[in-house]
């Protein structure tokens, strides 16, 4: 439990240092620019991130990432579990804005109009597990759809 507590600052730190500049963030590596509207990027802050087609698990501390060209809506179904009282958070970026910062338990649709060209940045920064608990996050359906 003193080990989740400690380690807490630390997610919460690289996860917002994922949304301020990724490339910046440990287990980050940029092998070649990439394409507008293509496929999402797993930036793993820790190493328990599972990306499969457009679900997202994570089971640690992590960072999905999607360049996108211009507007459009981003959408999902997003749901979690919840350790020392706390749900899951789940953040969202468009580069170093904010767009959303959402506690998740429940399974509950997300819809977010996306004003332009960026960095789309969904993050997990609150990881916490104890013996009896595991806080994790699911997202399920990840789109884009451009304007």
């Amino acid at each position: 439990m003193l080990l989740s507590v400690l380690a807490l600052p630390l997610s919460l730190g690289l996860a917002w240092a994922a949304l301020r500049a990724p490339e910046r963030v440990p287990g980050f590596t940029q092998t070649a620019p990439q394409p507008c509207n293509g496929r999402w990027i797993a930036d793993q802050v820790e190493v328990h991130t599972k990306l499969a087609g457009t679900d997202a698990d994570f089971w640690s501390s992590g960072v999905l990432r999607l360049r996108v060209c211009g507007p459009g809506e981003l959408s999902f179904t997003a749901s979690g579990s919840s350790a020392a009282g706390q749900q899951a958070r789940l953040t969202v970026a468009l580069g170093a804005r904010p767009l959303l910062e959402l506690p998740v338990e429940r399974p509950r649709a997300v819809r977010l109009q996306i004003a332009g060209p960026g960095w789309l940045t969904l993050a997990f920064p609150n990881d916490s597990s104890s013996p009896s608990e595991d806080r994790n996050l699911f997202l399920r359906g990840l789109n884009f759809a451009p304007d």
